[in-house]
């Protein structure tokens, strides 16, 4: 606290005050318009009455009369009677005609600091409570009761801070306003309050509530803190605020309960119109909210695989009566056309394949696809190996050059950028494949939450986990389905083993086999699969133990084998994944590959025959990897598995990869054309060989 002096500024917390004397001729009659309250408090009115009743008070005044009977008291006059004929100095009002100064006041009090006491005490610093208590700091309450601060409630309370508020609350900075409120004239507003100020306006981040310093932490959006004092209190608000706002037609509004602190969930429309069908398209009905989501749902009469009208009628194809589906023709639509049909047990996912709609998984061969309908992805094996460890990739012309690891995406694209995690449901995360744009279950059947930790992973029977895709509701969608066996593979890690996958975007990924919707052609109580061990594709009995993951989307980009000869030598070129294909295995020639003798090689020498082979006068020729080599198996058929009408004259037997298997083994991958089974072989094997080049 500063002490008050002539012309001194007297600073308290909250409210500054300035009080001036105005020095004309050492302390002359220069003097400042009073301030004027009508309560005394804060700027010194303390004359024992409540009002400024024309006594001449100035500055601080408190003599104790009605008037100041004369010349008029200087800078505070407090002398005790009606007249100043004294002579006083510099605001010395002592109560008798000596003109004093300093320490002779003519009462012998020996005053300091223009004391006025009246009484001789020799209180300092312009002290005139009139009992010689020796008040400090411009006290004037008149008991002697000692208080500080320029104080004159007149009831010795001792209140500081320049309070004269007459009830002896002791109210701080500056406050006159005779309550025990806040320190200003009236109670300061809500305290604004952000992550930044939070500690020092309100004690800590959590204690700022809704923007403003609250005294406890809100529990909820339906808890805020009212805010009409300095510290608001956390209170449920009332039943009719909103709490979460509508995001689309079919969503509603959530108000609080008035009784908890949770906004209630979020609940939406069902069955309930929310779109108009336009008049312009014959196929368009009414749209109405289904009780999933915020979005109005387009409704049309009979799409190809959609519902058929109330009518039995359908905009495309022709209306199944007995699913009361609409389904397109597959007599002239191309493969992987959504279509409609009915099985025992019946699948949602049914597709045109050779002209017919079929359901994969329906437990027969001819359901199978025929190969992969996206892009091919690469194998992610990115180191060399000779025959029977790992090197250091050779270079061209040397021997092992032309291996997986040195051709393909991953020579040019980091690990990283292969898959994209979606966690928008935390629970159910899909992975979506930057590649062949397939999304899939992020966690293996029986598993969820981030990293895959709860639960476990639960292996079931083929038809279990055929079922359990079919019905599957994850991370917000319901169309998913059992994957195909070129599907599962794509995602098969070739770089490593135990698991065969990325751990960092497929976690707590078991090392047993999962299975693929295919059935073995073979053998009709058996189904393919793949193991996440080791990377291979077999096949194994229906009713064994396997492990399910489920797979949604993809472009279904539609697929054909075109023959070519050129230069006397037969080119089949892949629409799908734009490779080109020696239309004969390595030793045979001809239209039909009939002429010459068939050339078995072991892995080293197959690697070198593809670099060096010139063939339909093409000279970039290579050996392909695991994942194109299976592109070409069709597990329609079987002995071959191939289709022979495209690749005559194929062995019924195993052909080389490009693809070493990881880990220092001395095998590498191959695929056998006989039944389709991929495995893997020591290099020092001699099997059948087919080139390969980027053509399109």
């Amino acid at each position: 606290m500063h002490r008050r002096h002539c012309g001194r500024s007297l600073v308290g917390p909250l409210v500054f005050i300035v009080a001036t004397c105005v020095l004309t001729n050492s302390c002359g009659t220069d003097v400042a318009e009073p301030r004027r309250k009508v309560s005394g408090d804060s700027y010194a009115y303390a004359d024992g009455n409540i009002v400024d009743d024309g006594s001449g008070d100035l500055h601080q005044n408190s003599d104790g009369d009605e008037g100041d009977g004369g010349p008029g008291d200087l800078f505070r006059s407090a002398d005790g009677d009606t007249g100043d004929d004294s002579g006083d100095l510099c605001a010395n009002a002592d109560g008798d005609s000596d003109s004093d100064t300093d320490t002779t006041d003519g009462g012998g009090s020996g005053d300091l600091y223009q004391n006025g006491d009246g009484n001789g005490s020799g209180d300092p610093y312009q002290n005139d409570d009139g009992g010689g208590s020796g008040d400090p700091y411009q006290n004037g309450d008149g008991d002697g009761s000692g208080d500080s601060n320029q104080n004159g409630d007149g009831d010795g309370s001792g209140d500081p801070y320049q309070n004269g508020d007459g009830d002896g609350s002791g109210d701080s900075n500056q406050n006159g306003d005779g309550d025990t409120g806040l320190a200003t004239d009236t109670d300061v507003g809500p305290v604004a309050c952000d992550e930044t100020n939070a500690a020092d306006l309100c004690g800590g981040l959590a204690l700022c509530v809704d923007g403003f310093c609250c005294d406890t932490t809100c529990d909820g959006e339906c808890d805020s803190c009212n805010v009409a004092d300095f510290e608001g209190q956390c209170m449920l608000l009332e039943s009719d605020v909103i709490c979460r706002n509508s995001n689309g037609p079919c969503d509603v509004e959530e108000a609080c309960t008035g009784v908890s602190p949770a906004c209630p969930g979020d609940l939406f429309l069902d069955d309930i119109k929310c779109g108009v069908a336009q008049l312009d398209d014959p196929c368009d009905l009414d749209d109405y909210c289904d009780g999933l989501g915020a979005a109005c749902q387009d409704d049309f009469r009979g799409v190809n695989g959609e519902r058929c009208s109330d009518a039995g009628e359908c905009c495309e194809g022709t209306c199944d009566s007995a699913v009361n589906v609409c389904a397109v023709s597959c007599v002239d639509a191309e493969d992987w056309t959504p279509c409609a049909v009915v099985t025992t047990p019946d699948r949602s996912y049914d597709i045109c394949m050779g002209g017919v709609c079929v359901s994969p998984g329906c437990g027969d061969e001819s359901c199978n696809v025929p190969g992969p309908h996206f892009p091919l992805a690469d194998n992610n094996l990115r180191q060399c190996y000779d025959a029977a460890a790992t090197m250091i990739c050779p270079a061209e012309g040397l021997a092992y050059f032309g291996q997986d690891a040195q051709y393909g995406w991953d020579t040019t694209h980091e690990t990283t950028v292969r898959f994209t995690q979606d966690v928008t449901f935390l629970s159910n995360p899909i992975v979506i494949d930057n590649v062949t744009l397939l999304e899939w279950q992020g966690c293996a059947a029986g598993r969820e939450r981030e990293g895959c930790l709860l639960g476990g992973s639960v292996p079931n029977d083929w038809h279990i986990a055929l079922a359990y895709c079919d019905s599957l509701d994850w991370g917000g969608h319901s169309d998913w389905r059992l994957p195909d066996e070129y599907e599962l593979l794509s995602i098969v890690h070739g770089g490593r083993t135990n698991p065969a996958i990325d751990e960092s975007f497929f976690p707590s990924t078991p090392w047993g086999g999962f299975w693929a919707s295919s059935t073995y052609a073979d053998d009709l109580t058996s189904a393919w699969r793949v193991s996440f061990a080791h990377g291979n594709m077999y096949f194994n009995d229906k009713i064994a133990q396997g492990y399910t993951r489920c797979v949604r989307g993809g472009p279904f980009l539609t697929r054909q084998f075109e023959v070519d000869i050129v230069n006397g030598d037969r080119v089949v070129t892949d629409t799908l994944t734009g490779l080109q294909w020696q239309g004969c295995i390595n030793g045979k020639s001809g239209d039909n590959c009939t002429a010459g003798l068939v050339v078995e090689s072991d892995w080293v020498s197959a690697l070198a025959v593809c670099e060096n082979a010139n063939w339909a006068g093409f000279t970039d020729w290579r050996l392909p990897n695991i994942q194109e080599l299976t592109s070409i198996a069709d597990h329609r058929r079987y002995g071959p598995a191939i289709d022979v009408t495209t690749f005559p004259s194929t062995p019924l037997d195993w052909f080389w990869s490009s693809s070493a298997y990881p880990g220092g083994s001395p095998n590498s991958r191959l695929i056998g054309f006989g039944h389709g089974f991929m495995g893997d072989l020591a290099r020092t094997s001699n099997v059948f060989v087919r080139c390969v080049r980027l053509g399109l």
